[in-house]
């Protein structure tokens, strides 16, 4: 057994829990930490044999991840999303980093494998993600899109053959636009309090930028449509946030 817990947050996730779920069987906790689902999610990690934890629903996740570190049985926590499948070899990585964790050693980056319309996207490949931690050495503020902060070294997972990773599952893209909706509101609360109102040059330039740099620099171009669909996603997202700054700076409409 993996000296650590896998913690799974969780709002209604039942398509994708099992497997999940599965691929975790070698740590020695699993905890579901939930966030008042009404599908089958619950049911599904009682009958895995998962610790439950509950957290009331705020719309993203970031908020739970400190709370979560605080039920787990285990100093090492190993953060998964509910549609995230952790590789054998990623596993085994985990297990020899807890092992013997290099010195001053507080958190591990893993790289992630994106899925979208039945593709890797490999334009955003790596795309690392902090999701090993020792809890006594770091803090998970609690904001969209935030960074756990670690009082230590953060280490990266090798780049082995896109082998040691996280395989996100896609999802579909009506999941896609919800989130992107939803998140931009938060972002909006989030950077709205410094009194931030974009203009007409940033919503033109910074979304083209956005389409640009995952479609022509990083490559999306070589994963067909999948790839002109991330860059695309990723232009909608930037400019959703900037024009809800800007109606949220209450600016006249009629600019």
């Amino acid at each position: 057994m993996i000296p650590a817990t896998a913690i799974i947050h969780t709002r209604n996730s039942e398509r994708y829990l099992s497997e999940v779920i599965d691929c975790l069987m070698d740590f020695d906790e699993v905890l579901v930490c939930d966030m008042e689902s009404s599908d089958r999610t619950l049911d599904i990690a009682a009958r895995k044999g998962c610790s439950i934890a509950s957290f009331p629903p705020v719309g993203f996740v970031e908020p739970a991840r400190d709370f979560a570190m605080t039920r787990a049985r285990h100093d090492w926590v190993f953060f998964v999303d509910s549609d995230e499948i952790v590789t054998p070899a990623l596993a085994q990585y985990v297990a020899d980093f807890i092992k013997n964790p290099p010195e001053g050693a507080a958190a591990l980056r893993v790289p992630r494998r994106n899925m979208l319309l039945g593709r890797w996207v490999k334009s955003t490949w790596p795309d690392f993600q902090t999701r090993l931690l020792d809890r006594r050495k770091c803090d998970w503020p609690p904001f969209i899109h935030s960074r756990p902060v670690v009082k230590g070294l953060t280490m990266d997972a090798p780049l082995s053959g896109a082998e040691t990773c996280l395989v996100h599952k896609a999802p579909s893209l009506s999941e896609v636009m919800e989130r992107a909706d939803r998140y931009t509101d938060r972002e909006v609360e989030r950077r709205g309090r410094a009194g931030h109102c974009p203009g007409l040059a940033a919503m033109i330039f910074k979304p083209g930028w956005y389409f640009f740099r995952s479609y022509i620099l990083r490559g999306g171009f070589l994963c067909g449509i999948p790839g002109f669909v991330e860059a695309c996603n990723k232009a909608y997202y930037k400019f959703y946030t900037l024009a809800k700054l800007y109606e949220s700076s209450g600016k006249p409409t009629s600019r």
